[in-house]
């Protein structure tokens, strides 16, 4: 077949792949983050109590948002991390960087600016947590798999 001896339509099917592999983890992510947002927004009402999930206002109830996000940016890194390919540190800064400007428009006071910054140190940890989870899982996952190649090998 032309395609398997032609080298840029290689190297194009592997772009493609990849993007889609990237959109996938993307994808999945966002799902885990839909099903899941109710329980991290208990978690996080609970913890920074009421007046954190009404955003001041007293009838309106922002923790189905608050959950969104916390829970984005804590399963975009850690599932790029631990199931990505090459790029996957380009995924996570493009979609990480994206959300923080997001948030940084949102949640960031320039007036109080120590008040600004403690209103997006849930969101900050959040991303931390997803990355030294993914970095401990691969770690594992290593020690795991050399391991079991030095088992075999024994053999």
């Amino acid at each position: 077949m032309l395609s398997d001896y032609n080298p840029t339509i290689r190297r194009c099917k592997n772009y493609l792949k990849t993007f889609l592999y990237s959109l996938f983890l993307f994808a999945i992510s966002l799902g885990i983050t839909y099903f899941l947002c109710p329980f991290t927004a208990k978690i996080f009402c609970y913890i920074g109590g009421p007046r954190e999930c009404s955003g001041g206002f007293s009838s309106i109830d922002f923790s189905p948002v608050i959950g969104i996000l916390l829970n984005y940016l804590f399963f975009i890194p850690l599932l790029f991390i631990v199931f990505g390919d090459k790029n996957k540190y380009w995924w996570i800064g493009v979609t990480q960087f994206l959300m923080f400007l997001f948030l940084i428009r949102v949640f960031y006071s320039p007036v109080y600016f120590l008040a600004g910054i403690f209103n997006l140190l849930p969101f900050i940890l959040s991303i931390f947590l997803g990355v030294a989870l993914g970095l401990i899982i691969v770690k594992i996952k290593n020690i795991v798999l050399k391991n079991k190649m030095k088992s075999t090998v024994k053999k």
